[in-house]
């Protein structure tokens, strides 16, 4: 009994994950692009190490 019981509970709590929780689908293409665009970006020197 205590398999089916934990079995429910997970289905229960991702159900309402999935449907109460809003999520805001996002583009991998557009972050990238807005990182790239963004003037912060080319300010830092990103070839150089840290301790250099």
């Amino acid at each position: 009994m205590f398999l089916p019981t934990c079995f429910v509970l997970y289905v229960a709590l991702r159900l309402a994950l999935i449907l109460l929780v809003p999520v805001q689908p996002g583009s991998d293409a557009g972050w990238y692009l807005g990182r790239a665009l963004t003037p912060e970006f080319e300010k830092n020197n990103f070839s150089k190490s840290p301790g250099m």
